[in-house]
């Protein structure tokens, strides 16, 4: 398994928007989707991270930017 460090990394959402990460590490190339923990969105203190009705919803400035369903196995 490969890690890779690219500072800063945009990571493009479905949205057309874009969510500038720092400090990031990309671990597996093969993953299918993109992971990012909560915790380091809660600590850019500039989104909201909203959880309900089996979604999570990002918002920047109050406008949604990304929408994705909760999987629960």
């Amino acid at each position: 398994m490969e890690v890779k460090v690219i500072e800063p990394f945009e990571l493009l959402l479905c949205t057309d928007f874009y969510l500038d990460l720092n400090n990031t590490f990309v671990i597996v190339p093969s993953f299918r989707h993109n992971l990012v923990l909560v915790s380091y969105l809660d600590k850019l203190e500039i989104c909201v991270c909203l959880f309900g009705n089996n979604e999570f919803r990002l918002s920047f400035n109050s406008n949604v930017v990304g929408i994705s369903l909760l999987l629960v196995h």
